[in-house]
């Protein structure tokens, strides 16, 4: 029976979004003297923190301690890693094992370590693990809050997670009744493996440890398959599983409804998807990483690829800890912009010249023209506040401080980033919403606006 070995950088352990915007400012000089600076001020929990928590609390009901093992792999300069180590003491996280690679590729590394499983915010190094045979996982933002408890709840998506993308092309090259008829007809048919099949194996593996070694059945473990297929296509997932020698413990089989209503039952401490859109409703109360890979991701990256031409991009990697989560990063402060409604900002001196040729009734035409149809996912607070709503239908026109403004607002619910809310878009006018999209990015990247602002 293989050890369960789960590296994990800083980034995704603990939450390092301020130090990583210290590094895109400043440097890495500026950042290396912050970290040493705040050496005693220990880094707060991040995505994969309660993840490794129950895996180290396992760890210590483990007989055989080699069972369970947790790797720190992080990019960061070894100077500055000591207040990741500090940190790692104050949270009581017994790990003895770390890495800094200063700059260079995780990737390269892992094979060394006998990684199961790893977890970044660095997504070269995720996609380079992948290539390279290795599961891995991009971690979202952290959750609002997610219980540390001492079982371990792990939940997983199927086709391009723990199957290969072998069905997801059929049903993307054709439709779903295609689709349906190519599972019935090869439902003895094994599915190929996916990246993340090892990780699922050896959590199975450690299932079956305690299993033997608890005479009362209380199983510290519980794994879900979450997928958006249906009952009818279930043959030759079980098949493929048992085929496998793995079982899970739950499965369901939403039928493409929403996965957030039994997410946030089961309470898994991550979930695996290859999709943002599928992420995008659940990250915030659930910790989740996205595994890039399979036709329907590429899709996605290749949208967003797109998308920033001529734009900055929305990642951008580094030595401090490689750049951030593509679907929530850019290079604005993470805190929360303005409110529409407060105190204005100071007027920016010069609007880009792209807002300056726009006249307002344009400008409020295209906004309109994107966002006319907009629904909220999932509602909560996905949903645009009263006074954008408000926009949305009134016909007031605005000058340019009032634009920046509004673009703020729009890019305080991600809604320039056009990969991520693509159901949320009037489909039927692609070009103009990908130019609107631009135009929001360089409102806010080239104006003076104190986004971060309370």
């Amino acid at each position: 029976m293989n050890p369960l070995i789960v590296g994990v950088a800083s980034s995704a352990l603990f939450d390092t979004h301020k130090e990583h915007e210290i590094f895109e400012k400043d440097g890495l000089r500026k950042f290396i003297n912050y970290q040493i600076e705040n050496e005693d001020i220990p880094l707060k929990m991040g995505t994969a923190f309660p993840l490794i928590h129950a895996l180290l609390r396992l760890q210590e009901r483990c007989k055989d301690k080699g069972m369970v093992e947790v790797v720190i792999l992080s990019r960061n300069h070894s100077a500055a890693g000591l207040r990741v180590m500090q940190s790692v003491k104050h949270h009581g996280l017994r790990i003895s094992v770390a890495a800094f690679a200063a700059g260079t590729s995780i990737a390269d590394y892992l094979a060394a370590y006998e990684i199961t499983l790893f977890l970044s915010a660095n997504p070269t190094d995720v996609a380079e693990a992948i290539s390279k045979g290795f599961a891995a996982g991009l971690i979202c933002d952290p959750p609002t809050e997610c219980a540390l408890t001492d079982d371990l709840r792990i939940a997983f998506d199927g086709d391009s997670v723990i199957f290969s993308d072998e069905s997801d092309r059929v049903y993307n090259a054709s439709n779903l009744e295609t689709f349906l008829v190519n599972e019935d007809l090869k439902a003895t048919s094994p599915l190929p493996p996916g990246p993340l099949k090892p990780f699922l194996k050896a959590v199975g593996d450690l299932q079956r440890y305690f299993e033997e070694a608890s005479k009362a059945g209380d199983l510290p473990i519980k794994t879900a398959l979450v997928t958006a297929r249906s009952s009818a296509t279930c043959e030759r997932v079980l098949k493929t599983l048992r085929s496998w020698e793995i079982e899970i413990d739950l499965m369901f089989m939403q039928n493409g409804r929403n996965k957030a209503g039994v997410l946030k039952v089961f309470r898994p401490h991550i979930y695996f998807d290859d999709q943002y859109k599928n992420l995008t409703p659940v990250s915030d109360f659930v910790p989740c990483a996205r595994v890039p890979y399979g036709i329907f991701a590429q899709k996605e990256d290749n949208a967003a690829r797109a998308q920033t031409v001529d734009r900055q991009p929305l990642t951008t990697s580094d030595p401090a800890e490689g750049a951030q989560n593509p679907s929530t990063s850019t290079a604005l402060p993470r805190e929360s912009p303005t409110e529409i409604g407060a105190q204005s900002p100071a007027e920016p001196a010069n609007l880009p010249a792209e807002v300056s040729r726009l006249s307002k009734v344009d400008f409020e035409r295209r906004c309109r023209s994107v966002f006319v149809t907009y629904v909220p996912m999932n509602g909560g607070h996905h949903a645009l506040p009263k006074t954008y709503r408000d926009f949305i239908g009134e016909g007031l026109r605005r000058d340019g401080k009032e634009r920046a403004r509004i673009a703020a607002e729009l890019e305080k619910y991600k809604l320039s980033s056009l990969e991520m809310y693509e159901p949320m878009l009037n489909r039927e006018d692609d070009d103009l919403a990908a130019k609107l999209s631009g135009l929001l990015q360089s409102t806010i990247q080239q104006t003076e606006l104190n986004l971060g602002a309370k």
